[in-house]
């Protein structure tokens, strides 16, 4: 990649992807077609997606083909203007604590970018309906206990200072990037990479740190 100005997303597999890398069709929310999206199902899939230099893989929440089926819930944790990745780690916990309360398991990942994403692992079958319905219910829940940090609305505008916890991801459109996906969002690659718990305590723990050394993992 020699500029940013190069890079590019695309959904549909190219003309070129071979037989053996599997695809499974999605209709598109605006147009009255579909795209063809890559399966990677397997180590060889991977690898030729890692040859086609492709940095970022965003896959769905839900599994081919019950792709109606979300197989978890996710909480994107957006710091605002004037807010930093810390932020982020202490809206994470408080939102763990409300799934523990809910004898919730929760994993936890620095997405690469400036922000938190927080994982739910489902054992049951539910719709996309039930699970954004249910991340919003806490999303705004938590935005009135701790209004002075945690926005749940869209607008931008009333994010700065705060810690946007988008619910929306939980759209059965929507995508969130991969674990160990590289992001393409500055002249050096970083890393979505999952952490625990404890890392993230000792993270916040360590006042000196820098706003966005944890999130930032170069290669």
């Amino acid at each position: 990649m020699e500029s940013m100005a190069q890079y590019f997303y695309e959904k549909d597999a190219p003309s070129f992807t071979p037989d053996w890398v599997k695809t499974y069709p999605i209709p598109r929310t605006s147009e009255k077609s579909t795209i063809n999206y890559i399966l990677i199902n397997d180590l060889p899939a991977l690898v030729w997606s890692a040859n086609m230099a492709n940095l970022e893989i965003h896959p769905f929440l839900a599994k081919a083909p019950n792709v109606d089926v979300p197989t978890m819930v996710v909480f994107d944790l957006d710091p605002g203007e004037e807010a930093n990745i810390l932020k982020s780690c202490e809206v994470a916990f408080l939102v763990k604590a409300v799934l523990d309360k809910l004898k919730l398991k929760s994993l936890v990942k620095v997405s690469g970018s400036k922000g938190i994403h927080l994982h739910v692992p489902l054992n049951t079958n539910v719709t996309y309906e039930m699970t954004k319905s249910f991340a919003q219910s806490i999303a705004q829940f938590l935005e009135r206990e701790h209004p002075d940090l945690i926005v749940s609305e869209m607008a931008k505008t009333k994010r700065k200072g705060k810690v946007f916890i988008d619910w929306s991801q939980n759209s059965e459109h929507k995508s969130t990037v991969a674990v160990y996906s590289l992001r393409a969002k500055g002249e050096r690659p970083f890393v979505a990479m999952p952490v625990t718990w404890n890392e993230l305590t000792k993270a916040v723990k360590k006042t000196m740190l820098h706003p966005y050394s944890l999130n930032r993992r170069p290669l």
